[in-house]
Order: C-alpha cells, then sequence, then structure tokens
C-alpha cells in the first residue's frame, strides 16, 4: 500500500522508512570509475570497452532495474519504426540505393525472435532491444550502394517517408540558403552555441569593416558590435579533437549580423556575414563570406558539421543525458519512494536508464553510429560529451539565465528561446507551489536528510560527479534544482532531440564528418567541390535511419501524470494551474509559428515529452 508523502524528519514510520530506502540503495548504484588505464586489448571486447570508457568520463548507473526496463507498448513504438524504415528500404531499392532485402530481413527476423524469447522468459529486454534500435541501420548502411554522388542521390533517400522542408530550402537562392543557415543557430537542431559580441571580435578572426560592408552595404561593423546586433558562434571546443581516419572534423568560426529592416527584410533578418574553417587564419584558412560562390557553400558545411558534433556529444548526449542520470541513480538510492521530491521526480526519470543503457552498448560502442557517422574518433566523442558535465549548474544552466549570459534575450527573432521560456516559468511555478505544500522554512530544507543526501551525492566525484551543483539550503534552492532537473528531462531534451532527423536527415543541410577538406583559394569553385564534402550513401543512410528512430518515439507529454502519482488532494489546484499554463503556451507558439520563416514546433507544449527516453 502506498504510503502519504512525508519529509523523513516528520515521518512517523521511520523503520519502514529506512527499510524501502536500503532496498532502493541495493537496487541502484554508479558504475565505479577505473583506477587503472584500459588493457591493450579491452577495445577488442565491446561490453568491457563500453563499460571501461564510460565509467573513465561519466557516471552510470552499473545495472536496469527492472522497474526501468521499456514496456511493450515502448517495444511496440519501435517495432512500428522499423516497420517504416523497411518500406522506406525496400523503396530506397527502387530509387538506386541498394540494400540487401534477404540480409535485412534475417537480421530484422533474428533480432525480433531473440527479443520475443527474451521476453517470455523474463528477461531484461533493454540487452535486445538494441538491434531493433540502432544495430539494423549500420548493418543496412554497410550495404548500400556508395557511388559518386549527388544531391539528388540523398533526396532519394526518402522514398516512403516524407520529406523535410530543409530539402526544398537547400535548392533555393543563395540568400535562401543563408537565411535558413543563420536560422538553424536560433531554431534549429543546436541552438545553444550563438553568443552576442560586446567587444571587438576575437584577434585571431580578422573580418574587417570592409568585409562586413560588402556583405550588409549601408552598415558597417563597428555600428553592429555598437548596437549589439553582431553574433558569434565558436566552435573552439573542438580544436584539436583526434579525428577518425578518412574524416574531417574543424572547429571554426562563423560571424552573424541582425540586418536592419530593409525593403528585402521589412522586419529585419539574421544573416551570415563571415566564416573562418580554424580557430588561426592563415592562408589555408581564410575569411569566407557569401560573396565566395561554392566556396562559401563549403564554408558553410564546415560549421555544419561542427555544430552536428557539438550537438551529438555535448548539448544532447552530455548537456541531457548525462546531465539527468546522475540525479535519477542518487534519487533512487537516497530518497525514500514517498519523499515529496521523489514523488513529483519519478515520473520524469521514465526509461532514461534503459536508453542510456541502450546508447552506451550501442550508439556509442565500437562500431556504434556515433562512430561511424560523427567525425572524432568514439573516445574524442565521449570525452567532448564529459566536459560539458563539470559547468552544470542549476541556477546557470537554466533557461532565462543561459540566454541572458549568451546576449541572446532581446534579439528579435529567436524561437527557441520565445517558446521556451514560457514552458520554463510553468516548470517553476509548478514546482514552487508544489513544494511549498511541504516545506514552511528554509530551515526544514537544511533538515531534509534525504534531499541533502541527494544532492551530495549527485555533485560527489566518486558519485554523480556533477561536481558544480550547489549546495540546497533554502526552499528556493530546492526548487531551482528540482525545476533544472525536470526542465532538463523535458522541455531541453525535446528541443535538442526531435529535429534531429528534420535538419539532419537530408545529409546535405547537415553532416557529421567531412569527407574532403575545407575550401581555400585553391579550391575549384565548382558545386563538385561541394558535393565531394558530403557522405558516401552508406554513412548518409546510417544517419538517415539513427536520426529517424531519435525524433520518432514519444512515450509521455510534460504535464500529463499516470492516474494515481499524486494521492495528496492539495496538490490539484497546482497541478491544473501547470497544465492550464502549458496550453496558454502552445497556444502562443501557434500564433508566432505562422509567422516564422520555418515552422518551430519542437516546443509546443503538447509535443514536449516528459522525461528522456530516447
Amino acid at each position: 500500500m502506498r504510503r502519504d508523502p512525508d519529509l523523513p524528519q516528520n515521518d512517523p514510520k521511520q523503520k519502514a522508512r529506512e527499510k524501502e530506502l536500503s532496498h532502493r540503495a541495493s537496487d541502484y548504484s554508479y558504475v565505479p570509475a577505473p583506477t587503472e588505464e584500459a588493457p591493450d586489448n579491452v577495445r577488442e571486447d565491446n561490453d568491457e570497452w563500453v563499460k571501461y570508457v564510460t565509467a573513465k568520463y561519466l557516471a552510470l548507473a552499473e545495472k536496469i532495474h527492472f522497474s526501468d526496463e521499456y514496456t511493450p507498448k515502448y517495444i511496440s513504438k519501435v517495432l512500428k519504426l522499423r516497420v517504416e524504415m523497411k518500406l522506406n528500404h525496400f523503396k530506397s531499392e527502387l530509387e538506386g540505393i541498394s540494400v540487401s532485402k534477404a540480409e535485412d530481413t534475417a537480421l530484422e527476423s533474428d533480432g525480433a525472435a531473440r527479443l520475443a524469447k527474451a521476453m517470455l522468459k523474463g528477461e531484461p529486454p533493454h540487452h535486445y532491444i538494441r538491434d531493433l534500435l540502432f544495430g539494423h541501420s549500420k548493418a543496412a548502411s554497410k550495404r548500400a550502394v556508395d557511388k559518386k554522388k549527388s544531391l539528388a542521390d540523398y533526396s532519394r533517400l526518402f522514398a516512403t517517408i516524407d520529406k523535410t522542408p530543409i530539402i526544398d530550402w537547400m535548392s533555393r537562392s543563395t540568400a535562401e540558403r543563408d537565411l535558413v543557415f543563420a536560422w538553424q543557430r536560433v531554431a534549429g537542431v543546436n541552438p545553444m552555441v550563438m553568443r552576442r559580441q560586446t567587444e571587438k571580435l576575437p584577434d585571431h578572426f580578422p573580418v574587417t569593416n570592409e568585409i562586413f560592408s560588402r556583405v550588409i552595404p549601408g552598415d558597417s561593423l563597428d555600428a553592429a558590435l555598437g548596437e549589439g546586433r553582431l553574433y558569434l558562434c565558436d566552435y573552439a571546443a573542438l580544436d584539436g579533437a583526434e579525428v577518425a581516419a578518412g574524416k574531417y572534423l574543424w572547429a571554426p568560426m562563423a560571424l552573424f549580423a541582425w540586418r536592419k529592416p530593409s525593403g528585402a527584410a521589412p522586419t529585419g533578418a539574421l544573416v551570415p556575414v563571415a566564416i573562418q574553417c580554424g580557430q588561426v587564419p592563415s592562408a589555408d584558412s581564410p575569411i569566407w563570406t557569401p560573396f565566395d560562390g561554392y566556396r562559401w557553400e563549403m564554408a558553410k558545411r564546415v560549421v555544419q558539421i561542427a555544430d552536428a558534433n557539438h550537438h551529438q556529444a555535448i548539448a544532447h548526449l552530455g548537456r541531457t543525458h548525462m546531465t539527468v542520470e546522475p540525479f535519477i541513480v542518487s534519487a533512487y538510492r537516497k530518497l525514500a519512494p514517498n519523499h515529496p521530491v521523489s514523488i513529483l521526480l519519478e515520473p520524469h526519470f521514465d526509461y532514461t536508464l534503459a536508453i542510456n543503457n541502450t546508447a552506451a552498448h550501442a550508439l556509442i560502442a565500437p562500431g556504434g553510429a556515433v562512430e561511424s557517422v560523427l567525425a572524432g574518433t568514439l573516445e574524442t566523442s565521449i570525452k567532448l560529451s564529459a566536459s560539458a558535465l563539470p559547468g552544470c549548474n542549476a541556477g546557470s544552466w537554466r533557461p532565462d539565465v543561459e540566454l541572458a549570459n549568451r546576449g541572446l534575450l532581446d534579439l528579435p527573432t529567436h524561437p527557441y528561446r520565445d517558446d521556451m521560456l514560457p514552458i520554463w516559468a510553468a516548470i517553476h511555478n509548478w514546482v514552487n507551489e508544489y513544494l511549498r505544500l511541504y516545506y514552511s522554512t528554509d530551515n526544514e530544507v537544511i533538515l531534509d536528510t534525504e534531499v541533502q543526501a541527494w544532492a551530495n551525492e549527485v555533485r560527489s566525484p566518486i558519485g554523480g560527479r556533477l561536481t558544480n551543483i550547489s549546495a540546497v539550503q533554502t526552499i528556493e534552492g530546492l526548487v531551482e534544482l528540482v525545476s533544472f532537473v525536470i526542465w532538463t528531462a523535458s522541455a531541453q531534451h525535446a528541443a535538442i532531440n526531435y529535429p534531429q532527423f528534420p535538419f539532419l536527415g537530408y545529409n546535405p543541410n547537415i553532416a557529421g564528418a567531412g569527407f574532403a577538406p575545407a575550401p581555400t583559394k585553391d579550391t575549384p569553385d565548382t558545386q563538385d567541390s561541394w558535393v565531394n564534402m558530403m557522405a558516401p550513401m552508406s554513412n548518409a543512410l546510417l544517419q538517415f535511419d539513427t536520426l529517424y528512430q531519435l525524433s520518432g518515439i514519444r512515450m509521455c507529454i510534460l504535464g500529463e501524470y499516470r492516474r494515481g502519482t499524486f494521492i495528496d488532494e492539495r496538490i490539484e489546484p497546482a497541478l491544473e494551474k501547470f497544465q492550464s499554463a502549458l496550453r496558454e503556451a502552445e497556444k502562443a507558439n501557434l500564433a508566432r509559428d505562422s509567422e516564422r520563416l520555418m515552422s518551430y514546433p519542437w516546443l509546443r507544449s503538447s509535443l514536449v515529452t516528459g522525461s528522456i527516453h530516447i
């Protein structure tokens, strides 16, 4: 029988509570960080290598408890995606993308059969669902025919699956392609890089007034800087990254400006001005502008590839999946089931440990999609993910503060910001009203031994390793921390995850790696030079399939809690207020969306998932 929610210092059934906590702590633990270097042959065993390298850099659960497993409902959604992709593969055969049907079917049947047998035996399905989610795509891509590429080849990957709007934009004029390139900095898959420039540009990015005024006639670099209309995407985090053989990855710098209203853009527009393909200016890394023809298209591709690697490793894996996992493991270990914080958070943990485990043994395992699609070595990608985590702090990563720190609160057009901030406010208000039903004073937070133990373990270097998480001393501090966890698991992950296929499914827009060098003055100014940078069809198919799956599963929606989650009747008014705020946020989103360059549906509250489950 479920017990009433209560703080540990007020619970009359202390012994029962301690027993429950003891059981939870025995069910959950962290994989201990290795104390020695891996043996030379560890990579020969995928599971051992994954266990070693992820434990070296990340805090992960040591095992998956039955209650965190995939459900039949989840598995049915995976199987539906598999059918859709199989039909798409078959039609692709007719479009010239060759995949062996016999091998394809055998692999699919084997994976499904092993999963069925496992479930009948009561074995955990996460061991077997890996092939259904990610193993099939890799095998199929290996059999795709690689030939001389053309833009039409990449479009033909969309055989039965609807083409994404970005394909149409990529076929338009240079000016229109530039607009959608800039748009992706504020409404694409990774709106987490661009920053306003408030002082002079970095010395190692020598864009001059002459260059700027040529790109935007009637304007100047000094005026744009002084008026706060200058923005920089700097991918210095990728500088020096070890790159896999045959691939290219750069650490570019890209300058954007808010162009004042004109006849062509009566409301103004964010436009790209200049790109440098590396961190050091040189003859091999000059400044490129929209006047440079296909070499400009190549420079934009350099930025898009850098953005994809930053997105997948840092913004996505690091700042959502790997940020939330320590909060989950420590919550299960340190918060009793009837703790109010546990009751509130647990619905936002659905499937996260399972999908992170699947990712660790499939996506980020040797030979998996991360190693195959992205440019860096596998260990490079994992290290990049881990590099973000020491900076994790609820106070500085909450979206209103993070956007302010990047100088983006008053940029005239910013869909991620405009749609995210109302959802953050709704989450924060909901958590505030909920927690204040149980805490009357800051001292009650300090005396709450379970909340203190939870926060302490999350930031412990031998626990969750999020060492910058602040101590919880006040009600407001607890509200901020719990709000941050829910926001990261819901709206932030939704904004970073679900645009993946719409933007990365079409390889000419964004790819995980380059396959030819960045442009130099000697690079022929031809479409072939640009297309030669693009992925082989096998790699493009793997990227297509993987991201179709990652963008295709929604299991729960923010604000919709399972019946019986809250048995305290006092919660109902606050929950209704939260749900109403989310509905109002969606109405505002729909009104704004009709006026946008492209639709931005990722933060409509009816599409925002409540947990990280894919």
